[in-house]
């Protein structure tokens, strides 16, 4: 096991330790959840949620997720109001729940996290549904697993070390959104 291996290792169990019990009472409603910050990606989210909303009449709530000022102006959080969608702001969150999160799409998994919602929805700002995915969390598959996942663009070879770190049997294995 490579030393990079063993660290992520032991720093996953770690913070598998420190979760505690799941706080029933902190989460609440399905939702949407949609990572965007800065500018382009910004545009990709405002076109999904105007879709959602003028389009397919999706009623869900909706959290996008950004980092601070830097990435979300005042003007895009009253677009996003006007879409009846909240701008939540990581750095202010990370501020009282600490976390490394040192690239964008890690926020993914802190968002998922801290959102305020029992069943999310994690929509990548460049998706487009065809219908509104309100529905999805009556699929079957969703009701006996808590997921809905679909293929992502890179795969997973079984030399990749998040294996190792894991515990998981490496495998070749497609990525999954």
């Amino acid at each position: 096991m490579s030393a990079d291996s063993k660290y992520h290792k032991a720093l996953l169990k770690e913070h598998l330790r420190a979760l505690g019990p799941y706080p029933a009472q902190r989460f609440s409603g399905k939702g949407i959840v949609i990572c965007a910050g800065g500018p382009s990606i910004f545009t990709n989210a405002y076109v999904l949620i105007h879709l959602l909303r003028n389009k397919h009449g999706c009623t869900l709530p909706i959290e996008v997720w950004h980092f601070g000022r830097s990435e979300m102006s005042g003007r895009m959080k009253l677009l996003l109001r006007g879409l009846a969608t909240d701008a939540v702001d990581a750095e202010a969150i990370v501020a009282s729940r600490p976390a490394v999160i040192e690239n964008g799409w890690q926020l993914k998994s802190y968002a998922l996290m801290w959102s305020r919602f029992q069943q999310v929805l994690m929509l990548d700002a460049d998706q487009v549904p065809l219908s509104d995915p309100a529905g999805l969390f009556d699929w079957p598959a969703f009701r006996e697993t808590g997921a809905v996942l679909w293929p992502d663009i890179a795969d997973i070879d079984a030399s990749h070390p998040i294996w190792e770190s894991c515990d998981l049997a490496p495998r070749n294995q497609p990525a999954i959104e």
